[in-house]
């Protein structure tokens, strides 16, 4: 039996990490990361350096991530988030590339019979999947999975639903919510009770805004944080 950490979206938010981390001492025995590590936030070294200090079971590389490792910011919109991704990356150690450069696109957990993607079967990096998604394109993105139980992230909104056999799980996101909520929020997967938990844990905004706005990146990413959009 295992109680599995499932975070996503961490977007250089060290505060964010370390709070869930600390929160999960006595609930969680190894963790699972859905991606987007890096982008938007202040402290890129330092998240990987803590995220690598985990038990982790895996970790799948995010938009942000893979754009980061190669340079490639064709399907970023925004001019904070394009500056962000070069701002990241100059400031990226050799230990954090090579923690990167070891990562995949997915992962299946045969042992848990689970499979995790950031984004969706379909496209690894860039695919939202919501509760609201059509029945006709769910039968379609999901129509090779192996196993019905998926954790996504990328649209940094917490959410369980069910298709059919299929359970889909979003653990929300840990250094960048858009639900409303400004806690950092993550999923704790029971393997023994096949259930999902959600949680979720207040960290210094404060400190990690004041960073954002120190090191240049746009304001519009600090204010955020406290809106939780």
């Amino acid at each position: 039996m295992l109680k599995i950490g499932i975070i996503s979206d961490i977007h250089s938010n060290y505060e964010a990490l370390k709070a869930v981390v600390q929160d999960g001492i006595n609930k969680v025995d190894k963790y699972i990361c859905l991606g987007d590590i890096l982008g938007y936030g202040p402290e890129p070294n330092e998240t990987i350096k803590l995220l690598s200090q985990l038990d982790l079971l895996g970790c799948v590389l995010g938009n942000h991530d893979n754009a980061i490792l190669n340079n490639d910011l064709t399907r970023f919109r925004t001019e904070h988030g394009r500056y962000a991704i070069n701002w990241t990356r100059d400031q990226l150690n050799q230990e954090s590339l090579s923690f990167l450069r070891n990562l995949k696109q997915k992962h299946l957990y045969d042992e848990f019979g689970i499979e995790v993607y950031h984004g969706g079967l379909e496209d690894p990096y860039w695919q939202y999947i919501f509760p609201s998604t059509s029945k006709e394109d769910l039968e379609r993105i999901f129509s090779r999975r192996k196993y019905d139980l998926v954790f996504v992230g990328h649209s940094h909104l917490r959410f369980s639903f069910n298709f059919g056999e299929l359970q889909v799980v979003n653990p929300g996101s840990v250094g960048q919510p858009r639900n409303g909520l400004n806690d950092a929020q993550y999923a704790i997967y029971d393997t023994e009770k096949k259930s999902i938990e959600f949680c979720q844990v207040p960290y210094d905004i404060k400190n990690t805004a004041e960073k954002i706005e120190k090191a240049g990146l746009d304001k519009f990413l600090a204010k955020r944080l406290f809106l939780g959009i």
